[in-house]
């Protein structure tokens, strides 16, 4: 009897040992996928910001990439913060959250930092929306 109790306890915690193995794999190639997911999304968000908002990648200058960008969610969310510049100076930033897992945008947000730019952005959009 104390030898059938031992090869059912030991037969039990191999079992879930491997079930946990399985799993933590399972989860990695999850999380690594996101994760290429978010490469891709921080290379096309730098060097094609006209795929996100034409008008205003018209606008500024197309040379400043600078890009802060967050972790990846538990549900598979990131939020991305694109530098923009004018003229060689800081214009503002361009917030996009975006759903990793069903690639689509959740949220964008255009925060003009200089209000030096402020007036001739909205008239920029005035013009370019009629």
């Amino acid at each position: 009897m104390k030898n059938k109790l031992t090869l059912i306890i030991t037969i039990s915690v191999i079992s879930l040992g491997t079930i946990a193995l399985i799993y933590q794999s399972k989860q990695m190639e999850f999380q690594k996928l996101l994760e290429d997911k978010r490469q891709e999304l921080i290379i096309l968000l730098a060097d094609n910001l006209d795929q996100f908002d034409p008008t205003l990648a018209t606008f500024v200058d197309d040379n400043y990439k600078t890009l802060i960008t967050s972790e990846i969610s538990s549900e598979g969310i990131v939020e991305l913060n694109r530098g923009l510049a004018k003229n060689e100076e800081p214009f503002g930033n361009y917030i996009v959250k975006y759903d990793l897992e069903n690639m689509e945008v959740l949220f964008v947000e255009l925060e003009v930092t200089n209000q030096k730019y402020s007036e001739e952005w909205r008239e920029f959009i005035k013009a370019n929306n009629q």
